[in-house]
């Protein structure tokens, strides 16, 4: 099979080599067996953003010719360092796919790049709104809990008006 690091790198894939870019002419008619870890800076995170790789990627997937497709099924596991939407502290969060699959679609036998897929499916598990009590791998209670008055709902007659206006919300303030 060719070397995924020989192959060229498409415009939207991160500046490290992928090891999910294939040769589909490489994979037998009864499949093939990859498992591995993805260098680190695969998902092309900023280093000291809200979001930040802690452990590399790992894969373990089966790859299936289906005629002129490639279906790819297996198990994604990352973890990643999160900032907490309170208290700006970290903590850990894993992400774990264990029954992942696409089904890719090569064209004139070009290689096929699972890398854009696998990552945008791992980000996509990630909490849009982290917070350290969703931390997975140590649990901890955020210091900002208990920090800020809790806001009540608003509430609505039965004509489905509020009973409270923006102003008087404002005025509440003072």
């Amino acid at each position: 099979m060719e070397s995924p690091e020989s192959s060229t790198e498409s415009s939207t894939a991160p500046a490290v080599p992928s090891p999910l870019r294939l040769d589909p002419r490489q994979i037998p008619g009864n499949g093939l067996h990859i498992q591995g870890d993805a260098p680190a800076g695969f998902f092309g995170l900023t280093e000291g953003g809200e979001v930040m790789e802690d452990r590399p990627l790992h894969y373990d997937l089966q790859l299936q010719p289906d005629g002129s497709e490639l279906l790819a099924t297996g198990r994604l596991k990352a973890q990643f360092s999160l900032e907490c939407g309170r208290c700006l502290g970290r903590f850990a969060f894993g992400v774990e796919i264990p029954q992942w699959s696409h089904l890719a679609k090569p064209q004139d036998d070009q290689m096929i790049d699972l890398t854009d897929q696998v990552r945008e499916d791992i980000l996509l598990a990630l909490p849009s709104y982290p917070r350290c009590e969703h931390g997975n791998i140590d649990q901890q209670a955020c210091p900002a809990e208990g920090q800020f008055e809790k806001v009540e709902p608003t509430t609505f007659d039965e004509s489905g008006t509020s009973k409270q206006t923006a102003w008087d919300a404002l005025d509440d303030l003072t």
